[in-house]
């Protein structure tokens, strides 16, 4: 705990960033076995948020500093991007509480309180100053710090070219630096080893198993987020508050995120799970039904939701059938956002 403190205390932006641009993911050491998930999935995860955010963090600052037509394309590229990625990292937030926070951290809707919704119109019509460091925005509600409220910022409506160099943008580019510094400090704590001993590639009993385990848990805390996002978007899929994105086309790019990022977890599982369990039969069944859903949501008529009964199908096999054939409770599985407690 102390030395990821340390570590915690000593990032800065660049800091986070470097160190994980330089850094390779834990040499495991003499003796020690590094899990094959780590470079072959854990790894591939981190690289593309970081490398997405940084990106996307240079597109607000081009539109900022040039308000036009392309550099807002450009920039409307770079946030889907974005979102992609953090979707695809969403059930692999574990080994360390901060990496545990970190689909939060880039999903809290912006107007996820009263709060948040408040301050941010004020900000919008300069009635409020605007956080311009990283150390004032954190004394902010969650939802204003990550990809929701840059959005409603630079993106979900018109405004015009004053607007966007006024406190728009003053919050805009401290969000992306923001998000920037999350997925730089998430690949540094893997990068330093500041992380549940069993994925370090230590002799750890029953490390396979405690593997296993969270991503379980990785996959059950999507699910959550996954099942009451997609109600919802059915329900209403533009400028809806209790969903992260007010436009429809990058929210269902968020789904179809989502939905990815479960099949590759089911994948995951696979290579973990033991012959025994007989669990391939539910993981086959689940990744149908995740892959006729993806096709219902992306597909001519997704206005129509159908794509909820098997997106539902799936999320009920792996919250309530996969844990037991992995020799699991289910009920072991924590819910993520039953509670509106956001972290901080």
């Amino acid at each position: 705990m102390m030395r990821a403190l340390a570590l915690l205390a000593a990032l800065t932006l660049w800091g986070a960033t470097a160190l994980a641009q330089e850094t390779p993911l834990l040499d495991a050491g003499e003796g020690h076995s590094t899990p094959p998930l780590l470079q072959g999935e854990i790894e591939p995860a981190l690289d593309g948020l970081a490398g997405t955010t940084r990106t996307l963090q240079n597109a607000v600052l081009r539109h900022c500093v040039a308000p036009s037509a392309v550099t807002r394309d450009a920039l409307g590229r770079a946030f889907d991007n974005t979102v992609e990625a953090a979707a695809l990292f969403a059930p692999l937030a574990f080994g360390h509480p901060l990496l545990e926070d970190t689909p939060t951290r880039f999903f809290t809707e912006a107007e996820s309180t009263a709060i948040s919704r408040a301050r941010l119109r004020a900000m919008m019509a300069r009635a409020a100053d605007a956080p311009a460091t990283l150390a004032r925005l954190a004394d902010e509600d969650l939802g204003l710090t990550g990809l929701s409220a840059l959005e409603r910022l630079l993106l979900a409506k018109d405004y015009s070219p004053d607007e966007a160099l006024s406190n728009r943008c003053i919050l805009a580019r401290t969000i992306a630096a923001n998000l920037h510094q999350v997925a730089g400090t998430a690949r540094a704590l893997w990068s330093a080893g500041a992380i549940a001993a069993h994925w370090r590639g230590e002799a750890v009993e029953l490390a396979e198993r405690l593997r296993l385990r969270d991503l379980l848990q990785g996959a059950s805390d999507a699910v959550d987020r996954f099942e009451r996002d997609v109600t919802e978007y059915a329900r209403q899929p533009r400028n809806n508050g209790a969903i992260p994105f007010a436009r429809p086309g990058t929210g269902r790019l968020y789904l179809r995120g989502l939905t990815d990022a479960l099949l590759a977890q089911m994948g995951r599982i696979r290579t973990l799970a033991a012959p025994e369990d007989n669990a391939e039969a539910i993981l086959s069944d689940i990744e149908a039904a995740l892959v006729r859903g993806r096709q219902r949501l992306m597909g001519p008529t997704w206005r129509e939701g159908a794509y909820l009964v098997a997106f539902q199908q799936a999320t009920d096999d792996i919250t309530q059938r996969l844990p037991g054939a992995l020799g699991f409770d289910a009920r072991a599985f924590r819910p993520a956002l039953t509670s509106f407690d956001r972290p901080r």
